[in-house]
């Protein structure tokens, strides 16, 4: 930018008015124009032109020219004061926008997530009913079987006639019970 000189932490702590760690607070979250320059220590700030207007000659009755704030060699104005609000608020408000942005696009996949591993249960339930359902319809069945058979054998069926249907364990186990 023309005319616009690079300041001191010091400087523009005291023609913003705020603390020093305040000023590198804003250079961090990159709201104020900030270089480390090779050989230097500290940070060299790049104020904008309007946000510094340099002193012409202080009156005698307030050391400040017009009653105005001076600081450090320079008039702030309540019109620079309030431009620089401004853009503060404006920089603040693009931020905030951005992050409920993204925080928008991280809850939707949480959401969508969710709704994914829900769908998967319910099929997994579907499928155990069923899978529940087939094997009581087999008990059901082979129990009409079994006693279908139970009913048979006990009708007439002489116990010779009985031993030869049975199975080896079944030919055991009449032995073994005399």
């Amino acid at each position: 930018m023309s005319g616009s000189r690079r300041h001191s932490v010091a400087e523009v702590a005291r023609i913003l008015g705020i603390s020093e760690r305040g000023v590198r607070d804003r250079i961090e979250r990159g709201t104020l124009d900030a270089v480390k320059q090779e050989g230097q220590r500290g940070w060299r700030i790049l104020l904008p032109p309007e946000a510094v207007v340099d002193t012409v000659a202080p009156t005698a009755s307030s050391g400040s020219p017009s009653g105005s704030g001076a600081v450090g060699g320079a008039v702030v104005t309540p019109a620079l004061v309030e431009t620089a609000i401004q853009r503060t608020g404006q920089q603040y408000t693009t931020d905030l926008r951005t992050m409920l942005t993204e925080l928008r696009e991280v809850y939707e996949g949480q959401i969508e997530a969710k709704d994914a591993a829900l769908t998967a249960k319910d099929e997994t339930i579907a499928e155990l009913r069923r899978r529940a359902e087939v094997a009581e319809a087999e008990r059901d069945r082979l129990a009409a079987v079994q006693a279908t058979q139970d009913a048979a054998g006990t009708q007439g069926a002489s116990a010779e006639a009985r031993e030869g249907t049975l199975s080896v364990w079944g030919r055991v186990r009449r032995w073994w019970r005399g």
